[in-house]
């Protein structure tokens, strides 16, 4: 019986330590098939502020003000990409978007893959 515990103890714990890294995988797939992990959207969340938000931005849920920030990537075929985050709430959601003329298109959150591609 010892045995069985303990062994359930470490699977178990050995199941929590994948948690965070399962969620440093996911990824936002934008229009442009670019994917952009969450530690960049992590990263750019420290810098955006109610300020940042503009006019003509997309509506955020119940009409919060949101924190914003808008970025730039240049994708392997040499473009240029503007994107915009948007973080709401005190324990942030984010809203991401990536700009197609003449609106801006919502990024959808994926769950990323174990290996490199």
């Amino acid at each position: 019986m010892k045995f069985l515990r303990a062994a359930t103890a470490a699977a178990l714990t050995g199941l929590l330590l994948l948690v965070p890294a399962s969620y440093g995988l996911m990824t936002y797939e934008c229009v442009s098939k670019n994917t952009i992990p969450i530690a960049t959207i992590e990263k750019y969340e420290k810098k955006a502020t109610v300020e940042k938000a503009k006019e003509g931005d997309p509506e955020v849920p119940r009409g919060q003000r949101c924190k914003a920030k808008r970025f730039t990537v240049r994708l392997p075929n040499r473009e240029t990409m503007l994107y915009l985050l948007q973080v709401i709430g005190p324990q942030p959601s984010y809203q991401l978007y990536e700009y197609h003329e003449p609106k801006w298109h919502p990024c959808l959150l994926r769950q990323g893959t174990w290996l490199a591609s």
